[in-house]
């Protein structure tokens, strides 16, 4: 059972959520919540897609378990409908894949992926406010890891969420979050990506390839698996003949340069700011 307070400028009870992502700041609010060094959320939510790696899931469970030691109630959102739906034949793919036309024109698909994620923990919150029935209306306030320099995206919210930014509260900076989870051991948060992630830098592939050798073969079997899909399984309607990619460079991922690439590295997936969302019109997801 969550745990409500009682907001008594409002006559409303408050549950306090983390969204928990890929990126440092996330994290970074975890441990700090767990260290008391900033208010508790009552729940850390965590979308599991199905394509994470073993690395990934070692460290979620981690995050779990210091969830688990600091009385904070943690719950995995199947969005498993991610993973089905791109390695199927027979739903859009959810990822933004890189296309190539038969003329050579090059496109790419909408990102849907944040928005299917989204919509499974907007029904676990549901299920969280559902909990007191009696209440006159549970008040939701979400935190989200903001650092000073990106203080822009910062928003009041919506429809009762409230929406809480602790980190530009103390002030601290991406770099902050980043030395403080290196001194707790706690530094690579980028393995919370899916492994199939478009989104991926060169150096991502590369460490995957170096250091993950099993994932590595993993993605390019999804990568090739991904080659050819029926038209009717893309969000939009492609011209027959389109094929499909992981990697930018809109080849195959083993035959990708990935040792001179530069795309900057992507630290995590992010509901909110996750790149390639622009594909489809989205700038932000609506769901939470």
């Amino acid at each position: 059972m969550p745990t409500l307070r009682y907001d008594r400028h409002h006559a409303r009870q408050r549950l306090r959520l983390l969204i928990l992502d890929g990126t440092p700041g996330t994290t970074a609010l975890l441990l700090l919540a767990a260290h008391r060094a900033l208010p508790r959320p009552d729940h850390v939510l965590a979308a599991d897609t199905g394509l994470y790696t073993a690395a990934a899931y070692h460290h979620l469970s981690r995050l779990e378990r210091i969830a688990a030691d600091a009385g904070i109630g943690f719950r995995r959102a199947d969005a498993t409908i991610v993973a089905e739906h791109t390695l199927g034949n027979d739903h859009p793919c959810p990822l933004p894949l890189f296309t190539r036309d038969p003329d050579g024109t090059p496109g790419r698909l909408p990102n849907q992926c944040a928005r299917r994620q989204a919509a499974v923990l907007a029904a676990q919150v549901r299920s969280l406010t559902e909990a007191s029935p009696d209440s006159p209306g549970t008040v939701v306030e979400c935190f989200r890891a903001v650092s000073i320099e990106h203080a822009r995206r910062a928003s009041a919210g919506t429809h009762g969420l409230r929406v809480r930014y602790p980190l530009l509260d103390i002030g601290w900076t991406d770099a902050d979050c980043r030395a403080y989870l290196h001194r707790h051991d706690l530094a690579d948060t980028r393995r919370l990506a899916c492994l199939a992630c478009p989104q991926h830098s060169g150096a991502r592939w590369r460490e995957l390839r170096a250091y993950q050798p099993e994932a590595w073969e993993e993605a390019l079997a999804i990568d090739a698996a991904l080659r050819h899909r029926h038209p009717h399984a893309a969000p939009r309607p492609t011209p027959p003949g389109t094929t499909y990619y992981l990697h930018p460079a809109r080849v195959p991922l083993a035959h990708a340069d990935l040792d001179t690439e530069d795309t900057p590295e992507v630290e995590g997936c992010s509901l909110w700011t996750c790149r390639g969302t622009e594909a489809s019109g989205q700038h932000g997801v609506g769901e939470l």
